[in-house]
């Protein structure tokens, strides 16, 4: 993405409000691409939390089961 913006800034487009649509366009995919990997990453952290609390209750009711006969 920064390479991108780097060309953007050296080369000359046709109209600085061209250059300046284009730079916003970049800057507000790139938002949304932080955005999502922040919420791809939060969703593993509570999916990793979520499975770490169902093996702590599956070995704690292997320890209180009846034993087998």
């Amino acid at each position: 993405m920064k390479v991108y913006i780097e060309l953007l800034s050296d080369c000359e487009l046709e109209s600085s409000r061209e250059n300046e649509a284009t730079l916003d366009e970049l800057m507000r995919v790139n938002e949304k691409i932080n955005v999502n990997i922040q919420q791809f990453q939060s969703f593993q952290k509570m999916r990793l939390g979520q499975q770490e609390s169902f093996d702590l209750y599956d070995d704690r009711s292997r320890k209180h089961a009846a034993p087998a006969v």
